[in-house]
């Protein structure tokens, strides 16, 4: 009776220690699995607030998307929007985690053709476009294909412009649109370097869908698809739409 009382006893113990180590690798695998939180990830942004009052790139602006990092040498970005009304500049929606560059920003005027930094700097919006049909924006949309271009070449006449191929001689190279997997299921135009096309400062700057926290463009904005959607239904062309973007110590002198 004696030994069976100390089978019993080691065999319950082994039993709770069993448990109680299945219970510290659920709890380890559960903090493994769950995403970092926005704040975490942009502490230091969010508590560096910008005054969208004090900026003085506005212009006749009444919607702003601005986009903010720590420092040039990040690619982790912050997304905020702001729309204004009779009382004033208002946020619209949740700061939301994106990302740029995988070089992270340029410099005010420093941005070079496949430096892979997104330039600095406030932008107007061009067309929108994507694999997708219209998620429902105001503004200019078109559904791409395969035979759908933008020049990269800074030889070509047609650098930073949207084509339709076959090519004939007029650029030696050109991002196939049709051809880049989901990012471009919905994007926007950034207006840089769009109207006084300068060759070799930078092309196809999009805002568009990312690949992941911490997986950097080659010079675009990118952010999750819902909240890119939600950003494309909100742009209206009659508020004259702006996307501001940098590190938050230059925005904060635009």
């Amino acid at each position: 009776m004696g030994n069976k009382k100390v089978v019993l006893t080691i065999s319950i113990t082994v039993l709770l220690l069993a448990i109680a180590v299945m219970g510290v690798f659920y709890i380890t695998e559960n903090r493994k699995s769950k995403p970092v939180s926005v704040q975490k990830v942009v502490s230091s942004q969010l508590s560096k607030e910008i005054d969208i009052n004090s900026l003085k790139c506005l212009g006749n602006a009444k919607q702003a998307v601005i986009v903010t990092a720590d420092g040039y040498d990040t690619c982790e970005a912050l997304v905020r929007t702001y729309e204004k009304g009779e009382n004033g500049w208002k946020a619209v929606l949740a700061p939301t985690e994106a990302s740029v560059g995988s070089s992270g920003f340029a410099a005010p005027d420093e941005k070079e053709e496949g430096d892979g930094k997104s330039p600095s700097g406030a932008f107007g919006f061009g067309m929108c476009f994507g694999n997708m049909p219209n998620p429902g924006t105001k503004l200019s949309y078109r559904q791409i294909d395969s035979n759908c271009y933008w020049v990269d070449d800074p030889a070509s006449k047609l650098y930073n412009t949207f084509q339709t191929g076959p090519a004939d001689g007029r650029w030696k190279s050109a991002e196939n649109l049709g051809l880049t997997g989901t990012a471009y299921d919905y994007a926007a135009v950034i207006n840089y370097n769009t109207e006084k096309r300068i060759p070799g400062k930078g092309s196809a700057i999009f805002m568009h869908v990312w690949g992941g926290r911490g997986k950097g463009t080659a010079g675009c904005t990118a952010m999750p698809k819902d909240v890119l959607i939600s950003v494309l239904k909100w742009l209206d062309p009659a508020k004259n739409p702006i996307i501001i973007q940098g590190t938050v110590d230059d925005i904060l002198k635009m």
